[in-house]
């Protein structure tokens, strides 16, 4: 692939790259594409109040515009930037879609449990932050593009499990040190100390 440096045609490239994923059109709700991995549709303006996600999820904006609101404070996603939303945190979430004919469509990949090999982030871990505390954009970069699409190609087609897997460990990897991932790797105690035995 060629090299990429602004933001901008990162997006658009992973707009482009992930178009075959995209739902039929005229779809509405959720629509599966394979495990944990799915597209959610809106064909009008709506707002979801309150909502607490069982499980966190990285998220690429396909078409339209996603707010999310935590208290007073909005996040705007546009097309093609990528994001992760915590697990079990209260919060609004708009999805407006991109005009009069076209749908808002993200593609979600839920992460119910870290895969083997993936430590998660212990109490005194620090991560770099970003100004306004708490964020749910992802940086993009090439490799970072590159393993989305491998792993959302693995994901939805024929792949096997354990070439599935590889290609989320490597989204994994990738996210580890940034910030707005954080949520991602964050476990209860139990799996903290499951994961401390597994690796001694």
């Amino acid at each position: 692939h060629l090299p990429i440096d602004d933001e901008a045609q990162l997006r658009s490239a992973l707009v482009e790259r992930l178009r075959s994923m995209r739902a039929p059109p005229g779809t509405a709700g959720r629509y599966d594409h394979g495990r944990q991995l799915f597209s959610y549709c809106s064909l009008d303006r709506e707002r979801l109040k309150a909502i607490e996600l069982p499980s966190p999820i990285i998220g690429i904006i396909l078409s339209g515009r996603k707010e999310v609101w935590l208290g007073d404070t909005s996040h705007l996603f546009e097309p093609g930037t990528v994001f992760v939303l915590p697990a079990r945190v209260p919060m609004d979430v708009v999805n407006i879609p991109a005009g009069l004919t076209s749908s808002y469509e993200s593609l979600l990949l839920e992460v119910p449990s870290l895969p083997s090999g993936v430590a998660p982030v212990f109490g005194n871990e620090t991560a770099s932050r970003s100004d306004d505390g708490r964020t749910f954009r992802v940086p993009l970069d090439t490799d970072l593009v590159d393993s989305l699409v491998h792993a959302a190609t693995a994901i939805w087609g024929q792949a096997l499990d354990a070439i599935k897997t590889v290609r989320l460990l490597e989204v994994l990897t990738l996210l580890r040190p940034i910030a707005a991932a954080r949520p991602l790797f964050e476990t209860d105690l139990s799996q903290k100390v499951a994961w401390l035995i597994g690796s001694g």
